[in-house]
């Protein structure tokens, strides 16, 4: 204790002052890995509740004989994704059949022949579901517009898919809020622009 008589009680109060500093950073830090956790267990249980970032995925059956190229037969939905997505909805547009309805001399078209909803509900990980058959008639040539509406959001897609030669040439462009966030071009000679023309 000499060194308490030879400094005096002035350095008791600065080492006071030092370590109390020490203790405050050390608090202010504990307190802030503590908030991180908490947004983080919120932020999961928001993602739990509402679907986070998943999102449903059509995507076409291709049926064909042992090395053939095959035929593309269905429609089937995928989910992308970790959370389950709620209150799906899809709402599919036939391209094609709006077109043949849009050409015919009518004042009053038949939506029923190029657009229909299905109600599918909750869809998790793993769940597969058909969507819709492929039409006979449409042996060289596909497009649709499914439109997912679902808790954690609407996610809009276009699927196209012709036929060049003997081979399918497919490609998938998804949206969200008006931004491509997801390309699935199967064939490299894919026309992009194809997606650009007027509906």
């Amino acid at each position: 204790m000499n060194w308490i008589n030879h400094f005096g009680p002035t350095s008791l109060i600065i080492i006071g002052a030092i370590l109390s500093l020490i203790g405050a950073i050390w608090s202010q830090e504990q307190s802030n890995k503590q908030t991180d956790n908490i947004l983080k267990l919120n932020k999961q249980i928001t993602d739990a509740v509402i679907g986070g970032d998943s999102y449903p995925l059509a995507m076409p059956v291709w049926e064909a004989k042992y090395g053939e190229e095959g035929e593309i037969k269905k429609i089937c939905l995928l989910h992308e994704g970790k959370d389950p997505i709620y209150d799906l909805v899809v709402i599919i547009t036939d391209l094609i059949a709006f077109k043949n309805e849009q050409a015919k001399d009518i004042s009053i078209q038949n939506q029923d022949a190029y657009m229909w909803k299905k109600q599918i509900g909750t869809f998790g990980r793993g769940y597969e579901e058909i969507l819709l058959e492929i039409p006979s008639t449409y042996t060289s040539h596909i497009d649709y517009i499914f439109n997912f509406i679902a808790r954690n959001g609407q996610i809009t897609q276009r699927s196209i898919y012709f036929k060049r030669g003997k081979k399918w040439i497919t490609a998938t462009r998804l949206e969200k809020n008006g931004k491509i966030f997801r390309e699935i071009i199967r064939d490299k000679d894919f026309p992009m622009s194809l997606f650009k023309q007027p509906i």
